[in-house]
């Protein structure tokens, strides 16, 4: 029987020794949680460790600041420690940075595979992110937020939901006869509350993911790309944020001289389609 997951946070909780003593910080959010859904910080509490000050990332410590922004620092109602705002840009977990850092001491997870579902509750990290199916997709298409296409902000299903008024009818099919592994292309109309066509009627297609093992999403993403660029090089457009979130300006090269952007992936990617795996090993419940 595969052992059950416990994260570093539920481990440390119940076994306080694992640190050394002395005052401690945490970098937290709302996604900070034990199974019992129990906040990390009041559970390390609880179990007698110094907690002294919480460090909320981006979205703030509860949750309620949308992309790009945090809440403004205080005291955290349910502990009442101070909270500090540390809206970093470092693209890894936790327990990641701080072995960037230097010297470190990270309680990894344990009876955790990426392979399998955690069977943890899922705790969405992002107001745009609602669900563990946004989450599968984000990675390939984020990059639509550096596109004129409607990345889903302001529905319900972000990230699943891609579109533009200048979609038509042939994106699906054209889509479909790609035979991407793993989804389903569904085409849908939504109207966004906020974000890129608010309050405009948009056309697009919904990623249904109905194979997480072969699901790849960040090649998904870039036939889509390249999809949308041939169907509507009159309309289709790229905005100045593509080549921070691709990481350099080569996704954005290839589209404009027409070349199939699949082929700056590398030969081989791990099942899951990602091209950098990242390690979790601190908090989360995914």
């Amino acid at each position: 029987m595969a052992m059950a997951v416990r994260t570093g946070a539920e481990r440390l909780a119940g076994e306080p020794g694992l640190v050394a003593d002395g005052r401690l910080g945490l970098i937290t959010n709302f996604t900070g949680v034990l199974p019992d859904l129990r906040p990390t910080a009041v559970a390390l509490l609880e179990s007698g460790l110094r907690l002294t000050a919480l460090f909320g990332p981006e979205h703030g410590l509860r949750g309620t600041a949308q992309a790009g922004a945090s809440e403004a620092e205080g005291n955290d109602p349910d502990t009442g420690l101070p909270v500090f705002d540390t809206y970093l840009r470092h693209g890894l977990a936790v327990g990641e940075l701080a072995l960037q850092l230097g010297e470190a001491t990270v309680i990894p997870m344990e009876g955790w595979s990426r392979s399998l579902p955690s069977g943890l509750p899922w705790v969405p990290p992002s107001p745009n992110m609602p669900t563990i199916d946004t989450a599968l997709v984000y990675p390939g298409t984020g990059l639509f937020e550096g596109t004129n296409l409607s990345e889903g902000r302001g529905t319900t299903r972000p990230f699943e939901t891609i579109g533009a008024p200048y979609v038509d009818d042939r994106l699906v099919p054209a889509l479909r006869s790609c035979d991407l592994p793993g989804l389903i292309f569904r085409r849908t109309w939504f109207e966004p509350v906020f974000s890129k066509y608010a309050g405009q009627a948009v056309s697009g297609v919904q990623l249904h993911v109905v194979d997480r093992s072969a699901f790849e999403p960040v090649r998904t993403a870039l036939v889509m790309l390249r999809v949308l660029n041939e169907l509507y090089p009159d309309d289709f457009g790229l905005l100045p944020s593509l080549d921070k979130l691709w990481g350099s300006d080569s996704l954005r090269k290839a589209l404009e001289s027409g070349h199939d952007p699949v082929a700056l992936l590398p030969e081989a990617t791990t099942p899951a389609g990602w091209v950098r795996p990242g390690v979790l090993l601190y908090e989360g419940t995914a």
